[in-house]
Formats: structure tokens, C-alpha cells, sequence
């Protein structure tokens, strides 16, 4: 016998199923991979967020010192720099972000800091077993005053 033809009699079973199966089994796996890679990266970005808007805040309460008179518009300039810095993220809610500033006198010398605290809550597009599906990213700076 020729051997081309004791080729053409073995042939090779069918894999055209397998690739279906194996894609089925897969994308679930692939799918739980890349939602948890979007939800961390979307919480690394939120406490970037929250962290570079308590040091705008802190930058500017360190620059421009207050007096008792005119301390409610210092907190409220305050605020609203955290707000103007935060303003990029992504479905941003002003009235969710908490802000706390206040001014610490040190005795001995006189020296005075400024310490602004910024809370801003953070949701989980999925939930995920053992992690919060809603957390509080907080973030508290303190600068030394210039002025």
C-alpha cells in the first residue's frame, strides 16, 4: 500500500466542541479576573483622590492663616479646594465628602500645623465575598504653617 493512502483512513476526531466547552468553562474565571482588576483600580484611584485632595486642602490652610473672625470662611475655602480637587473623579458627589479642618498650636514654641481630614465613601461594583461592598476611604494630612 501506497502511504498516502493509510493516511487518509486515521483521521483525527472532531475538536470543534472543545473549544466551546473550554470557553465555557473559562469566561467566568476570566470574567471574575477582570471585574476584580476594574473594582481595584478603581479603589486605588478613589484614595489617590482623597489623598492628594487632603493635601490641597492642608497646602492651602498652611498658606493663608486665619483669625478667629474669619475662620468659618477659611473652612469653607478649605472645603471647597478639597471639592475643586476632587471634582475629576468619576460620579463625584459633593455632598457624600466629609471635610474636617482645624489648626493645632504647638505650646512650647508657637509653631502651629494645620490638619485637614478628608472621608469619602467608596462602592464596589461587585460584591465580593469577605470585602465591604461600601467602605470609607479616609485620609488626614497635616502641614506646618508658613505665614
Amino acid at each position: 500500500m501506497h502511504p498516502t493512502r493509510v493516511r487518509t483512513f486515521l483521521r483525527k476526531p472532531s475538536r470543534h466542541g472543545l473549544a466551546a466547552v473550554e470557553l465555557a468553562l473559562l469566561l467566568p474565571l476570566l470574567m471574575l479576573i477582570i471585574l476584580g482588576c476594574v473594582d481595584f483600580g478603581r479603589f486605588a484611584y478613589t484614595y489617590i483622590a482623597v489623598t492628594n485632595a487632603s493635601r490641597t486642602g492642608a497646602s492651602f490652610g498652611a498658606l493663608n492663616p486665619f483669625t478667629t473672625a474669619t475662620q468659618t470662611t477659611w473652612t469653607n475655602e478649605v472645603r471647597q479646594k478639597v471639592v475643586d480637587d476632587m471634582i475629576a473623579l468619576p460620579d463625584f458627589a459633593p455632598a457624600d465628602l466629609q471635610v474636617s479642618s482645624s489648626r493645632i498650636i504647638d505650646p512650647s514654641g508657637g509653631l502651629w500645623r494645620v490638619r485637614v481630614q478628608v472621608t469619602y465613601p467608596f462602592k464596589c461594583i461587585v460584591s465580593w465575598p469577605g470585602i465591604p461592598s461600601q467602605m470609607n476611604l479616609t485620609r488626614a494630612v497635616e502641614m506646618r504653617g508658613i505665614r
